[in-house]
Parts: structure tokens; sequence; C-alpha cells
């Protein structure tokens, strides 16, 4: 309902900016298969909410700036704020608001300093926010030189478009590919180049000014996702569907612009192809999104290497008390991240419900290894002990436990049960 919704105001928007298609655009938005992932997966429930607000902000700001009512600048004002509150993936939208009233009196464009300001409000709380609970920050992706940052953007927005014009092999995660600036990277650097070319084409080649507002829009709403900042998620994967659900507004928006042809009966037969193709794709895409085990099988196609899917589906497997199945996931996560001390303490636990002992010890004792600070590990290596009718090893255990967390109460309650 917030999609088809959204689709809605995209489609009112549209008609406002004189597209020639805006039912064609709206409908582009609400079948295109780059979406699914925000619709379907109930995570991004925040997207759609974010983008809703975005799109009436949008909506009535351009009712300001026609009817000069202050009323509807106050509406775009709570708007934002909304959009803001549900998820700061908007904080670029003011820029979209200075785009539509350039041209303007000064005056009218001081107006949006409120915006600004809580764009940047939204913004510091978020980085804060994310530094405050974000501490694994092992990965590549966050200790890049400026170079790499910017090959990188290149590249995430490459895939962006790339995946917007051709959305085959869509999934959760993709492989990561952090560019080097004196290795693969470089070839880069030319679709840096051009895309910059592009950029300037839009801002001073006059047949092309029709466009700039939508290209731009585009890019600036995806900035954020695009490395600029790097987010908790890009450990993961350094690109994803839902960070391209608000800036695809105005990529639509784009096409539409391009379409250029009469509204005859033959165009509509043309611009319902491909409409109909992404619906398709669209409806295989959400089957991926149906259980969470189908969730995880997909990006495991889509990305072999990484350890995160094998983990999870080992999580699923052990959830239904498929020991084996469980047991050979966590291995192949293992494989492909040997220091994954999560895939390693739950190896121990099936290994431990498989009653295969020793295999459980061992694998708990190498979670330990990798994270002293896991308490549970310490637990299920003394209950591992326990079992076996070693008393003094299950002992040791703890013991080792506290000495790494020190006066934590589940090892000190256990500690007391073994003395006695």
């Amino acid at each position: 309902m917030l999609h088809a919704l959204n689709a809605t105001l995209l489609f009112l928007i549209a008609r406002r900016f004189d597209v020639r298609w805006p039912l064609f655009v709206a409908v582009l938005f609400l079948v295109h298969p780059l979406h699914v992932q925000t619709v379907a997966w109930i995570v991004q429930s925040k997207t759609l909410l974010a983008t809703l607000f975005a799109l009436i902000t949008i909506l009535a700001y351009q009712l300001y700036l026609t009817k000069e009512g202050r009323r509807w600048y106050g509406v775009a004002l709570a708007a934002f704020a909304c959009a803001l509150l549900a998820k700061t993936s908007a904080v670029t939208l003011p820029i979209v608001l200075l785009g539509m009233a350039w041209g303007r009196t000064r005056r009218e464009q001081w107006w949006l300093a409120p915006f600004f300001v809580l764009s940047l409000i939204g913004g510091l709380i978020t980085i804060h926010v994310n530094n405050l609970n974000f501490k694994d920050r092992v990965a590549n992706v966050f200790h890049m030189n400026a170079g790499e940052q910017i090959l990188m953007i290149v590249q995430n927005l490459i895939f962006y478009v790339k995946t917007f014009f051709y959305p085959a092999n869509l999934s959760y995660m993709y492989p990561l590919r952090v560019p080097e600036l004196y290795g693969p990277g470089l070839y880069l650097i030319p679709a840096g180049l051009l895309v910059l070319a592009l950029g300037a084409g839009a801002a001073f080649y006059k047949p092309w000014r029709s466009y700039r507002f939508s290209i731009f829009s585009y890019l600036f709403l995806l900035l954020p996702c695009l490395g600029l900042v790097t987010i908790p998620n890009m450990k993961l994967s350094l690109v994803a569907d839902h960070w391209t659900y608000l800036p695809n507004v105005f990529m639509v928006i784009f096409l539409g612009r391009v379409i250029k042809c009469r509204d005859t009966r033959a165009w509509r037969l043309v611009l319902i192809a491909p409409v109909a193709l992404l619906a398709v794709l669209t409806f295989r895409q959400s089957a991926s999104f149906a259980t969470e085990e189908a969730f995880w099988q997909r990006a495991r196609e889509v990305n072999p290497k990484h350890a995160a899917p094998y983990y999870n589906l080992g999580t699923i497997y052990g959830k239904r008390e498929q020991t084996e199945a469980s047991i050979d996931q966590y291995k192949l996560a293992i494989q492909r991240d040997l220091t994954h001390h999560r895939a390693w303490f739950n190896l121990g636990r099936a290994y431990f419900m498989n009653k295969e002992f020793e295999k459980a010890e061992a694998s708990f004792r190498q979670s330990a290894k990798l994270n002293p600070k896991l308490v549970l590990t310490y637990l299920a290596l003394a209950n591992t002990y326990e079992r076996v009718g070693n008393r003094e090893g299950a002992i040791k255990a703890i013991e080792a436990g506290l000495k790494e967390n020190p006066g934590d109460q589940d090892l000190t309650a256990r500690m007391k049960s073994l003395r006695n």
C-alpha cells in the first residue's frame, strides 16, 4: 500500500513537472525489480515511509512555489521532518528543493534554510549513532584513502545505473569489490571522467538542460549511499537495491522527459512492452523474499564467496533441528572466513547437539580464541566438559572466561554451581 501510494504521488509530481508520460513514469516505478527489496523486505518499511514523506515534501513545495501559499510551505517542512524521522536517506532532499527554486528570488531560496538545518541535524545524529553502535570496522571499506573512496563512488554509481536499465542477478548482498588506486580499479578513472563530462553536458549544453534537474536530483539523492559516507552495512555489500528507491523517483522522471513521442495507441503499446517485462522480473524476484531460507539462498547464489549467507542458512537449519545441514553450512562459512567467531561457536553448538563432544570442544575453543569477550563460548565449553565427566576442565573453562570478562554474572553463577 505504501509503495502504491508512493507511485500515485509520483504520478502527481510528474504531471506538475510537465512530463509527457506521467502514467508511464508512475507504473515504471511501481513494477521495477530494483524496488522489490524495499517493498517485499519488511526491514525496509522505513525506506517506503521516508520516501512517502519525501514525495509529499516535493509536491507541497511545488505547490508553494506556484500558489504562493505559506500553508504549503509548512506542509513541506513538516513532511521533510517526518521523512528524516523515518530514515535519514532523505538527507540531501533540500538540494533537490533548491533546484526547484533555482532562478527565483533570493528571498524564496533563503526560505529553504530550515530544511538544510533539519538535514544537518539528521545527518549528524545518524553519524553519531552509527559510530556509537558500530564497532566492527575491520573490513577494507572502512580503511580507504581519498583516491580509493572516489573510485568506489564512481564504481557504485555505474552499478546503480546499470542495474536500473539491466536488473539482472539482484540480491540482498553483492560481491565486495573495494577498488584499489594502483590496481584493477584504475579502469574507473576514465569512467569517472565520462561521468563528469555527462554532468557538465547536463549543466551547460543547451539541448540537455531540460534533463538537468532530473539528473542532478538523482545524483544528489544517491550521493550518501555511493560511499561518500561509509555505512555499516557496507561491510557486507558496498551497494544495496533499497538505497536506490528514493533516487529512482528522478531516474524515471528523467526517462519520462526523454520520451517525447506523441500519445498514440501505437506508442502506448510500445511503452507497455518494457513495463510488462519488468513486472515479470519483479514477480520472480519477489520469491526470494518469501521465506528467510529463500532470502539467504539467493544471497548465496549471487555472492558465493561471502560467509554471511552460509552462516545464516546454518542458523535457519539449526532452528529446524536439521543438525547435519547446519553443520555443513557453518563449515562452508568458516572456509570463506576463518575469523568468523560466531560460525565457530554455532558449529560447536551443532556438534554438541549431535553428541560429537570432541569436535564441539575444538570449535568452542577456536571461537574463544577469536573473540575472548563472548561469554556464551565459555559457558558452552563448560557444558561440553561436564557432559563428558570432566568437571575440572569445566572449571578451567569458566576461569578462563572470568579472566577475560571479570565479574560477569552468568560466569560467576556457573562457577558457584560447579564448585558446589
